[in-house]
């Protein structure tokens, strides 16, 4: 994919390196359109797509992903945030409601593998601390 520690990987150059490696395997890679335009990520076409056992590659400039273990009558959440460049696969989401004094509050996530050896596995919170420059849904078929 062309990667380089001072630059990281160009979503051009990763959809090159996908696409090659797909291909090298006996499958077409799909990219469908991109589920973030201008900075505006669509949470609700991306939860389409991960139903449809699409996962999704995601390009961000400034992000956060957590670790959350429920316990009783509360959650305990780690935090890992950064404000580089980066790439992770989401292949699933999650929404935890809160009942807080004030009224109840809907945290919205993408379970990621989050690039990272902090936590493998992560939820990549979409509405605090991120900018998702874009998005795409993936899928392959057959090459024939």
């Amino acid at each position: 994919m062309g990667t380089t520690a001072q630059g990281g990987t160009s979503v051009a150059q990763f959809k090159s390196g996908m696409t090659k490696y797909c291909e090298s395997m006996g499958y077409k890679l799909h990219y469908d359109k991109s589920i973030a335009s201008n900075g505006v990520f669509n949470y609700e076409y991306a939860k389409v797509q991960l139903m449809s056992h699409r996962p999704l590659a995601i390009f961000t400039s400034k992000y956060s992903y957590s670790n959350i273990t429920e316990l009783e009558n509360c959650d305990s959440i780690s935090i890992y945030s950064s404000v580089s460049r980066h790439a992770m696969a989401a292949f699933g989401y999650r929404e935890i409601t809160y009942t807080l004094s004030g009224g109840n509050r809907i945290d919205r996530f993408l379970y990621v593998a989050t690039g990272s050896v902090v936590y493998g596995t992560g939820y990549y919170n979409i509405d605090k601390n991120t900018t998702i420059e874009e998005c795409y849904g993936l899928f392959v078929t057959d090459i024939n």
